[in-house]
């Protein structure tokens, strides 16, 4: 958001970054005009919309892969969980203020408080 190089700016970039991977769409996106970004699309589907922005491959690579069963409904709601929780971290720490952002190392542990509940369900 700003020139200033800072650690908070680089939580920033991680936010969008983690956004990007999840829905397949770029910050400078065509798609975004005016008041619209990356961060707002985000923030305006979570959590009963996701589905409308979310990257389809990684739940079909993961079923090809004989990973979960994404098949069942139960399967696929605790994905989207899993999923709408990494989404909410990159809302966290892409915030347009700094002082709003978590701190990297806050985020990390909530990303592998993710992971770990994302590894029992495919295990």
């Amino acid at each position: 958001m700003t020139t200033k190089v800072s650690a908070k700016g680089d939580v920033y970039s991680f936010g969008i970054l983690l956004l990007e991977m999840l829905t397949r769409k770029g910050p400078t996106s065509d798609a975004f005009k005016e008041e619209m970004n990356l961060h707002k699309l985000v923030e305006m589907t979570l959590p009963t919309r996701i589905t409308e922005i979310l990257d389809p491959y990684p739940l079909m690579e993961i079923e090809e892969a004989g990973g979960a069963d994404v098949s069942t409904n139960e399967s696929k709601m605790r994905m989207l969980e899993c999923t709408t929780s990494v989404l909410r971290v990159g809302i966290l720490c892409s915030k347009e203020s700094p002082k709003a952002r978590p701190h990297m190392e806050d985020a990390m542990k909530e990303l592998i408080n993710i992971k770990d509940a994302f590894l029992r369900l495919v295990i």
